[in-house]
């Protein structure tokens, strides 16, 4: 509905900074929810939470900070995640490990 209010398709979002709590269960049904709003969008997903924690009032900040930084360098940060929420239809960054 917001993407509607601001004269947006899902095609005309370039990248998702979720909540990410990076807990199997809650990552699955937010995986799950933009598997279903971006089906085959391709859309570079990524979340902070799994590698900063849940810090509580500055976790939206964080985001904020973190599309900012993406809109000014072209780089979406990876998630930090045991991948267990994965689903083939979204785009998750992750980190190259190793």
């Amino acid at each position: 509905m917001r993407l509607r209010r601001a004269e947006l398709t899902a095609h005309d979002i370039g990248a998702i900074i979720c909540h990410g709590t990076g807990t199997a269960k809650n990552d699955q049904v937010e995986a799950a929810v933009i598997a279903a709003r971006w089906p085959g969008a391709g859309v570079p997903i990524t979340s902070l939470k799994g590698a900063l924690g849940h810090t509580m009032g500055p976790s939206g900040l964080f985001s904020l900070l973190a599309a900012v930084e993406t809109l000014k360098s072209g780089l979406l940060p990876p998630t930090c995640s045991d991948g267990s929420a994965i689903i083939d239809d979204i785009d998750v960054v992750r980190a190259v490990l190793g």
